[in-house]
């Protein structure tokens, strides 16, 4: 590979795009290219999701074709990735896990989360995709952003590759999702397969979990 990531500095979303273009340049075996880009109108456009065209030759609407999550595709192979799953960033200078994660849902922080998390979630129904919030707190020493992804997927992804069992944190009851470390995630999970897991359980996920 050309190019690796460090994942520390620039816009989260600019970060996210960058881990994503790698991991998807090595599943294809080739040398660094950005597959993905960060979407700097997401929530302007949201609004106007329904009335979008998807862009030609890239498949089905997404909330990442239109402009809807934070992360949009710049290939075709992107697109495959965004036609399963949405990204949503939050970036904040602390945010305290544990709190978050092991106190009532009465704490301010909590149910801010829970207000992101619900409102992105109801612009990945209309889609049919996966809604994965990416956190990231700006002074945590590893400089490392967590993946909120719901519950029942999660555990099919770590069933699936054991290996991304190492980036596992915790689970946040609140929203009924995993927390688990990005980084970790894209360096354990192979990219086919973690489309193909989520691929598989979406249609069941819409039917049981929403």
């Amino acid at each position: 590979m050309a190019r690796t990531s460090s994942l520390k500095g620039d816009r989260l979303e600019n970060r996210l795009a960058t881990a994503l273009s790698v991991w998807l340049s090595r599943h294809l075996q080739e040398d660094y290219r950005p597959h993905f880009r960060n979407e700097p109108s997401s929530g302007a456009n949201a609004a106007n999701a329904t009335r979008r065209a998807p862009l030609p030759g890239y498949g089905a609407i997404t909330p990442a074709s239109i402009g809807v999550a934070d992360v949009h595709p710049l290939t075709p192979e992107a697109h495959e990735l965004l036609n399963t799953v949405a990204f949503e960033c939050k970036n904040y200078s602390t945010l305290e896990w544990g709190r978050l994660i092991f106190t009532p849902d009465s704490l301010t922080s909590t149910n801010t989360i829970k207000f992101q998390h619900e409102h992105h979630r109801k612009l990945c129904a209309h889609y049919r995709v996966i809604p994965i919030m990416v956190y990231n707190e700006t002074q945590i020493k590893s400089g490392e952003p967590v993946l909120l992804i719901p519950v029942p997927v999660s555990r099919r992804l770590m069933k699936a590759v054991p290996g991304v069992e190492e980036a596992y944190l915790a689970t946040f009851k609140s929203v009924k999702s995993d927390v688990l470390r990005m980084t970790t995630v894209l360096h354990t999970c192979p990219y086919s397969d973690f489309i193909n897991v989520f691929t598989t359980y979406k249609d069941e996920f819409y039917a049981n979990d929403l």
